[in-house]
C-alpha cells in the first residue's frame, strides 16, 4: 500500500514540479477575501497563482462553452494585494427556467484556509441566487486537504450524479514527457508498442496538422458521427466544433494528429495545449481498417508532437478505475487503450455542491439515481 501511495506522490511531483499538491503554507493572518467578476477583456490567469491548472479553467475553454450557447462567468478572489482564487463557471439549463452551475476543475486556489472557504461559500450563494440555480458544483483544484472544512460549507455530491457529459471525470491518465522519446516508447505496454509498429509496417501514415484546422472540419465531424454511433455517445452540433477549430486557427494552441491509409483519413485526434500539458480532447476514427491499428499511431504521433512543442505531460483524459467502475460504465475499453501507452493516474477531488433549491436538488439526485439503476 505504501508503495502505491509513494508512486502517486512521485507522479504528482512529475506532473506539477513547481506546483503544490497540498495546501500552501498559510500566513498567521489573512485579509478578508474580496471577489471581483472579470469583464470580457480582462485577463483570466489562474496559472499565475498555481501551476496545477487544467484546460477547463482556461480562457479558451470558456470561449468554447460560449459557442455552445452557455453563459460563462469568471471571478478572481483577492486577499490584500494577493490573488488567492480564480474560477470560471459554466451555467447549464435545467427545467422550469432553472439552472445549475459547474466550475470544472476549479476553483483554482492558493493559500486557502477555512476563512477563505467561508468567504467563497458566501460568494457562491449569491451567484446561485442570481442565476436561479438549483445547485452550484465545485471541483476544487488542488484538492483541499482538510476535507472537514469543505463539509462545513458545502455538500458532498452523490456519486450517482458524477457520470455526465457536463462533469469532468474523477480520474485521468497522464504520461510524463520529460523522458527521452525512446524511453517512453520502451516503457509502453508491449502490445501498445507492437500496435504502433504494426500500423507503420502495414503502411499507415501519420501527419500533424497545425494550421488551417477548419479545412478538416467536415472530415472530422463525419468520423466523429461514425465513432459516436459505434461507441454509443452523443455529439455536439457541428457548429460547436466549428467554433473550436476556428478558435484554434486563431490562437495557435491546438493541433490535429491524423492517420491515413491508402490516402484516406481514418483517424483524427484533436490535441489542445495549456499549462504545459497536451490534452487529448476529441478523438474520431473510421470503422474501416481498425485491424491496422491506426489509432495507436495517431496517439503516438500526438505524444511526439506535444513533447516537441515543449509540453511536460500528455493528458489522455478520463479513465475507469477499480474504485469508480460503477460510475463510469462503458469506459473500460477506452481506458484499456489509454493505459497501453504507459503513464500514471491523476485523481481529482470529490464534487461538492452548494444547494440553492433543496426540493429540486432532491429531484435532480433522485432522477440521476434511477438512471444509474436502469
Amino acid at each position: 500500500m505504501l508503495g502505491w501511495r509513494n508512486g502517486i506522490r512521485e507522479g504528482l511531483k512529475i506532473l506539477w514540479p513547481q506546483g503544490r499538491v497540498g495546501p500552501s503554507p498559510t500566513p498567521s493572518t489573512m485579509n478578508e477575501l474580496v471577489f471581483r467578476e472579470l469583464g470580457e477583456d480582462e485577463n483570466f490567469d489562474p496559472l499565475s497563482i498555481n501551476k496545477r491548472v487544467y484546460f477547463t479553467q482556461s480562457e479558451t475553454y470558456g470561449k468554447w462553452q460560449k459557442s455552445a450557447g452557455r453563459k460563462v462567468r469568471r471571478f478572481v478572489g483577492t486577499a490584500g494585494n494577493d490573488n488567492v482564487i480564480f474560477f470560471q463557471m459554466i451555467v447549464f439549463p435545467l427545467t422550469q427556467k432553472k439552472n445549475y452551475i459547474y466550475i470544472p476543475y476549479g476553483p483554482v486556489w492558493n493559500n486557502i484556509q477555512e476563512k477563505t472557504i467561508s468567504n467563497l461559500r458566501d460568494k457562491i450563494k449569491k451567484i446561485t441566487k442570481e442565476e436561479k440555480a438549483v445547485f452550484a458544483r465545485l471541483d476544487f483544484t488542488p484538492q483541499v486537504a482538510e476535507e472537514k472544512n469543505l463539509k462545513k460549507y458545502f455538500k458532498r455530491s452523490r456519486k450517482s450524479t458524477y457520470h455526465s457529459a457536463a462533469f469532468q471525470p474523477r480520474t485521468e491518465w497522464f504520461l510524463d514527457l520529460h523522458k527521452p522519446e525512446e524511453n517512453i516508447l520502451k516503457e509502453m505496454k508491449g502490445n501498445g508498442r507492437y500496435s504502433v509498429n504494426l500500423a507503420i509496417r502495414k503502411g499507415v501514415k501519420a501527419e500533424i496538422i497545425r494550421d488551417n484546422l477548419s479545412h478538416y472540419l467536415d472530415t472530422f465531424y463525419s468520423l466523429s458521427e461514425e465513432t459516436a454511433k459505434r461507441d454509443g455517445f452523443k455529439l455536439h452540433d457541428k457548429s460547436y466544433y466549428k467554433s473550436i477549430f476556428d478558435l484554434a486557427d486563431k490562437e495557435k494552441n491546438a493541433f490535429l494528429s491524423i492517420a491515413k491509409y491508402d490516402g484516406k483519413i481514418v483517424v483524427m485526434d484533436f490535441i489542445f495545449m495549456f499549462g504545459g500539458i497536451g490534452n487529448y480532447v476529441f478523438g474520431s476514427s473510421s470503422s474501416e481498417f481498425r485491424n491496422l491499428m491506426p489509432t495507436y499511431l495517431a496517439q503516438w504521433t500526438a505524444i511526439q508532437e506535444s513533447r516537441k512543442l515543449g509540453c511536460q505531460n500528455y493528458n489522455f483524459g478520463g479513465i475507469a478505475t477499480e474504485k469508480n467502475k460503477k460510475i463510469y460504465k462503458g469506459w473500460e475499453g477506452l481506458s484499456f487503450f489509454k493505459r497501453k501507452f504507459g503513464g500514471f493516474e491523476v485523481d481529482h477531488s470529490d464534487f461538492y455542491d452548494f444547494v440553492g433549491d433543496g426540493f429540486l436538488y432532491f429531484l435532480y439526485n433522485f432522477r440521476k439515481s434511477l438512471k444509474q439503476i436502469f
